[in-house]
């Protein structure tokens, strides 16, 4: 039959290697909640990153729509069309991008469809001018509408970056 001191030693045996599995066992669960965490911040980041260089490639490409229109408009050259074909092409695959980045995202998503009407609206207006006396008034309503996309996807990417 063991002694009160053999049983005294045995539990201080018991404490002194317990404590220490237990206080490391919580330490790792903290670890593994804060690494989980920083995962998902750090996906969560590289989608809103995702998202903002899609954006911007839609605002590059629409600047490049309108640069190539007003060269046509200003200089009846179709050279200048080039940039407006180029940036035409690859509109609709961005836009498509866009709309599937931030699917899961409502606010994000009523402003891509905003942005890809106000696309495909300027893209119509842009097909169907004709050089000729009104090319003024032209130029402004393309204008007015670019401003618009813009406006839009800065208020997008300003929404993203939050």
């Amino acid at each position: 039959m063991p002694s009160a001191q053999t049983k005294f030693v045995q539990r201080t045996l018991k404490r002194a290697v317990l404590l220490p599995v237990i206080a490391a066992a919580i330490v790792g669960l903290v670890f593994l909640g804060i690494i989980e965490r920083l995962l998902v911040e750090t996906n969560r980041l590289n989608h809103s990153e995702q998202v903002i260089v899609c954006a911007e490639q839609i605002r590059r490409r629409a600047i490049d729509m309108e640069t190539g229109q007003r060269g046509y408009l200003l200089s009846n050259d179709r050279r200048f069309l080039e940039p407006y074909q180029r940036a035409s092409a690859a509109m609709p695959q961005l836009v498509v991008r866009l709309d599937q980045l931030v699917s899961d995202d409502p606010p994000q998503h009523r402003r891509a469809a905003v942005i890809a009407a106000d696309i495909a609206e300027w893209r119509r207006h842009a097909e169907h001018i004709v050089p000729g006396p009104s090319i003024e008034s032209q130029l402004v309503e393309g204008k007015v509408l670019m401003d618009r996309i813009r406006a839009n996807i800065d208020t997008f990417l300003q929404a993203e970056q939050v």
